[in-house]
Order: C-alpha cells, then structure tokens, then sequence
C-alpha cells in the first residue's frame, strides 16, 4: 500500500524526464497545463472517501438501495466534472503563452477526466472489501507502461506537439485500462453488487435527487481543491519568474503533490482500521501514533535525502545546478519532514471525524495568508523562487499544527467513568 501510493503520483516525474530534452519551455508548458487539470481531478478524489465512509462489506452486497444511489452520483459527478474540465480548458486557452501545446495535452487527457471519479469510487471499494493489495499490483504495472511510454518519446523525439498527444492520449488509456482491470480484480460477490447497482444508478443520474447530491459529494476533496489550485495559482504566477527558476516552481509542485495526494488512501485505510476498532480512546490514540510513525518512516528517508544531496535531486529532476533552485530543493525537504502530519494525519480524520474536518485550517492558511503574500510579491517585483517556497513550506508547518491539533481533539479524549 505504501508503494503503491507513492506510483501513481511518480509518473508525471517520469514525464518530466521524457520531456527535459527539449528544454525548459516544453516541461513547463506540461506542468502548468497538468496543474490547470488537476483542479478538476481533485474534486474526483472525494468519491473514494465517500465510498469508505458510507460504505461497509455488508452495506455493498445488501444494501443494493444505498449503493445504487452511490452509484448514481458517481456517474453524475463523472459528467459534471468532464463538462467543468471542458469549459475551463475553453477559458485558459486564450491565456497560454503556448496555446496549441496547451490545447493538444489538454484535449488528449480530458477522457481521463471522466474516468477519474470512476476509478477513485473503484479504488473506494477495494479499500472497502480490503483488497488493498489489488491497488499494489496494480499501480506497479500502471507505473511499468507509463515508463514505457515516456521511454518511446525520449527516444522517439517527435514534435513537441506530437509528444504532449502521445503522453496525454497514452495516460488516458492507462486510466481506462485501470479502471477495468480493478473492476475485474474486485471480489466476485463485490464486483457484481457493483455492476447490478451502476447498471440501475444509470438510469437515475439526471433525477431531480441525484443532481442535488452532486454538489455535496465533492467535500471530502476540498483539502486536495485547496492545495491544487494554490498550486495551479503558483504555477501561472511562476511565469514571471526567470525561465529556470519558473521550471523548477512546476517540478517542484509536482514533486509535492506526487507526495501529498496519494498520501490520502493510506490515511483513509487507517481511518477505516481505527472506525473498525471498538477500542478506547488511549488505544485509539496509540494506533494513531503507530500509524503516524510508520509514515515518517517512509517519508523522512526521502526528505534527508533532498536535505543532504539537492545537487545530485537537481539532476535526477533534469534542473540545473543553481544555487537558488538547490536551496529550493532543501526547502521540499523540509516540506516532506511535515506531510506524516500534514498529510497523512489529515487524512485519517477525514475518515475518522468528518471529510472536511481539516479543511478549514487548510483555507485559513493556503488562500488567506500565502497566496495573498505571494501576490503582493509578485506584483512589486520581491518575488523569487526562495520567498515563493518559504512562504508555501511556512504554511505547510502552520497546517501540520492545525492538524496536530485537531488530532489531539478528536483521538485523546479522557474516558469518563460512568
């Protein structure tokens, strides 16, 4: 499960890669462009949580009324978010300093949009079934063609348009072909509950009640909204920043959000352990410190690693090695050091708690304090890569606090004697 996570987010690295034998233009115009999508694939994400918190074992295979209304949303929510997609790549394409690289990358990954809630619902009811071995097996062989891929566009070198359509149209068919193989590697119990209630849930996506529920349904992604289109914010305002610098802004984020996003399936396996457990609040407590170290196990690794050898990350990156981009790469360090809480234990108390029960402190410091400062920077010429990456890492920490202590709120509560 902790690989698998960490798979699915690494293949836009590996597109990097692909893509930095055309220099620095080509990456950057993929990256802002990806980072524009993204805030439609975020709002998706919920439909995991959704499946995790209202759905049981025993609820999927005999409730058939409550998981065919679940059903319905998630179709609904489909087509909501492909016609969101589509009228928002309608409005940006006026804006790009390359269109036509925009309009081709774009166009080509939109089927991925629509899949996108599909496969994240799919994913939910893995978890569910606890199947999570399944993602495994399957983010493996996902990461293995998405490698493949960018290996026949290293080398194949086409166009810089042709390379965008192949990467884009390439990911939308790995999308699908993921989509059906987690259906058919779903439980056979589970697998055809699930295909009797999508088949019912077809016929009731343009009802009056289900149209309602679509708005709703999207909560449990407001967290990844947040951080998505901060990011998205960031990545246009990059633009004018040196051409270096401003590359290194999209690999950065992109590095974040390959750590940050998947981190929400492992936080929400262990949230269904912990709702599972009828134990007290102390033992729940503990399995949440347990939880929590087993992250920064796997996460601080990684962060000593940019910490202590950002010249050799840079190269990895395809960055170079400029003493500004290497002290930002010590700053994604720094940020990694933070995600056990900021972003696993966030997670878990979405969960555990409610799935916008972080999403307050998230706002207060993402939208309220740092992009208004980066704003104010960029407009009066004091912005560059280290104050935009200080000012991103210091709200990151003022999060993970926020967190900490909504944790501490809802996990270390005394028992009363009764």
């Amino acid at each position: 499960m902790a690989l698998a996570m960490f798979l699915a987010g690494a293949k836009v690295l590996v597109f990097f890669a692909a893509l930095s034998a055309y220099g620095p233009e080509i990456p950057a115009s993929y990256g802002s462009t990806l980072s524009l999508l993204l805030v439609v694939l975020a709002l998706g994400t919920a439909y995991q949580i959704l499946v995790v918190s209202r759905l049981r074992r025993e609820t999927l295979l005999q409730d058939t009324e409550r998981t065919t209304a679940l059903a319905a949303v998630v179709l609904a929510g489909s087509i909501f978010l492909a016609a969101i997609a589509l009228a928002i790549g309608s409005g940006a394409f006026f804006f790009q300093h390359s269109p036509l690289l925009f309009a081709v990358y774009y166009i080509a990954y939109l089927p991925a949009v629509f899949i996108a809630p599909l496969l994240y619902a799919a994913g939910g009811v893995l978890v569910v079934t606890g199947q999570e071995g399944v993602r495994l097996r399957t983010s493996v062989e996902n990461f293995v063609g998405y490698a493949v891929l960018a290996v026949a566009v290293f080398l194949w070198q086409p166009s810089p348009v042709i390379a965008l359509a192949v990467i884009g149209a390439g990911c939308s068919l790995v999308d699908f072909s993921t989509l059906v193989r987690t259906v058919l590697r779903t439980e056979p119990e589970a697998r055809t509950a699930i295909i009797q209630s999508v088949r019912t849930g077809s016929r009731q996506v343009f009802s009056a009640r289900v149209l309602r529920s679509v708005p709703g349904s999207f909560s449990g992604s407001f967290d990844v909204l947040v951080l998505v289109v901060t990011f998205a914010s960031v990545a246009q305002i990059s633009t004018t920043l040196p051409v270096e610098q401003a590359a290194a802004t999209v690999v950065f984020i992109t590095v974040i959000r390959t750590v940050v996003v998947p981190l929400k399936p492992y936080g929400m396996v262990a949230g269904r352990l912990l709702n599972a457990s009828d134990s007290t609040s102390e033992e729940r407590a503990r399995r949440v410190r347990l939880f929590t170290a087993s992250t920064t196990l796997l996460l601080w690794p990684l962060a000593l690693l940019f910490l202590a050898a950002p010249g050799p990350v840079a190269v990895l990156l395809g960055l170079g090695n400029d003493p500004v981009v290497l002290w930002g790469i010590r700053l994604i360090g720094v940020q990694l050091l933070l995600e056990p809480c900021a972003g696993f234990l966030s997670a878990v108390l979405k969960v555990v708690v409610a799935p916008h029960a972080t999403v307050r402190g998230l706002v207060i410091v993402m939208w309220c304090a740092a992009l208004p400062v980066i704003v104010l920077l960029a407009l009066t010429g004091y912005l560059h890569l280290l104050s935009l990456w200080l000012i991103l890492v210091s709200a990151r920490a003022a999060f993970a606090l926020f967190t900490v202590y909504a944790a501490k709120r809802a996990f270390y509560v005394p028992e009363v004697d009764q």
